[in-house]
């Protein structure tokens, strides 16, 4: 599972790679475009378009015979029956669509949200770095190492009923640098990023589970058995700010996506 993530994350790393000296809204809005585009096609591909046309064309004559017909209430009552009727079958028609389009948006999204739920420390900012050990008992004794151009700013906190000890650290200037944790003659590492808002990076270094490996693509998973459950910075989260609104990723990539499929349905004749 993680040879497969970390494949499909090079393979995006590719399509973003022009966009890497630019701000992050426009590598956002090309894969917001991009995926429109193909969940436009899929739909077209997937679903029978003669039967939907058929179906919508019998919705929009009931609605018609609706109007005609508004005084009679009891031919009323029959064409919205008729409506409902159409619409369970326009349903039945676009389930299997709707199940094979989840599947890519699924991969993207996970992939989006490495890229643009969270921006990189910048120089002289901080941030926690969480620890989190697996197992019960006693918290093992933890030490931090960081290299030249991170300061551990405090001691570190215990926290045993989470099992997690914590410290705060401070980017003293731009790269990416390996924090290093030793827990009873085992050393971990886990990468930070200063300065580069364009970069993919892991959030949380996890133990080798199917759902750690699909949410944590990017980084090596800790080897089973590992005292260390996770590693986790608090990287700040990532704003788009547009005039007065301010917003999250999938905000603008629900509308752009959505705006180019609907957009190019008259273009490429999809229902």
């Amino acid at each position: 599972m993680f040879a497969f993530n970390n494949a499909l994350a090079r393979m995006f790393d590719l399509f973003y790679t022009p966009f890497r000296s630019f701000h992050p809204v426009w590598g956002l809005l090309a894969m917001s475009a991009v995926t429109g585009l193909i969940l436009l096609f899929i739909w077209k591909y997937t679903t029978n378009q003669k039967q939907m046309k058929a179906v919508k064309d019998r919705i929009k004559m009931h609605f018609i015979e609706i109007r005609l017909y508004q005084d009679d209430m009891g031919i009323i009552w029959k064409t919205q029956a008729r409506i409902l009727k159409q619409n369970l079958r326009y349903i039945v028609l676009v389930l299997v669509p709707a199940l094979v389009i989840i599947v890519p948006v699924v991969f993207i999204l996970v992939d989006m949200d490495h890229r643009f739920g969270r921006e990189a420390l910048e120089p002289g900012e901080s941030a926690l770095v969480k620890v989190k050990f697996a197992g019960r008992g006693g918290l093992p004794e933890v030490t931090i190492r960081a290299p030249e151009g991170v300061v551990v700013e405090t001691p570190r906190l215990r926290i045993p009923v989470e099992r997690e000890v914590d410290w705060r650290i401070r980017a003293e200037r731009e790269g990416d640098f390996d924090l290093a944790f030793v827990v009873d003659g085992d050393t971990y590492t886990k990468r930070l990023t200063v300065g580069n808002s364009t970069r993919r990076f892991s959030f949380i270094k996890g133990q080798a589970t199917v759902e750690e490996a699909f949410f944590n693509p990017g980084e090596d998973p800790l080897p089973k058995g590992s005292l260390i459950e996770s590693i986790e910075i608090t990287y700040p989260e990532m704003r788009f700010r547009f005039e007065s609104w301010v917003g999250h990723w999938l905000t603008l990539f629900c509308v752009f996506s959505l705006a180019v499929g609907f957009g190019l349905k008259p273009v490429f004749n999809v229902e």
